[in-house]
């Protein structure tokens, strides 16, 4: 696994870009997994390549459009890409008490969905 660019000189990484759900890439069969801001599976300090289709940390939720709704940082269901933002460069919850609120909110909603493999 590499680590180097964690090393490089100047870069001010926090546990955010690691250890927060950024989005949940849906994936097909229903099936979805959470990322973190590096698009890596939470919890990742890889840079490698991940093929999330294949990844062990696929699951299927309970995942409905009132709920991608209610889930999106924009109040909207999956972009085109497949992918539900929990927040965004403009809505960063480590920057503003207000942004952490709302992030909070939305992972209260998701620390409530059944988990299936």
């Amino acid at each position: 696994m590499s680590r180097e660019h964690l090393k490089k000189q100047g870069t001010a990484w926090t546990a955010r870009w690691f250890f927060m759900p950024y989005c949940i890439q849906k994936l097909a069969a229903g099936r979805c997994i959470i990322l973190n801001r590096r698009h890596k599976p939470v919890g990742s300090l890889s840079d490698e390549h991940v093929d999330y289709e294949t990844h062990p940390d696929v699951m299927i939720l309970g995942l409905t459009p009132e709920i991608e709704t209610q889930l999106s940082w924009s109040a909207c269901d999956a972009d085109n890409e497949g992918r539900i933002f929990l927040y965004a460069e403009t809505c960063i919850p480590t920057a503003d008490p207000m942004f952490m609120d709302a992030y909070l909110k939305r992972i209260a909603l998701l620390m409530t969905l059944r988990v299936s493999l």
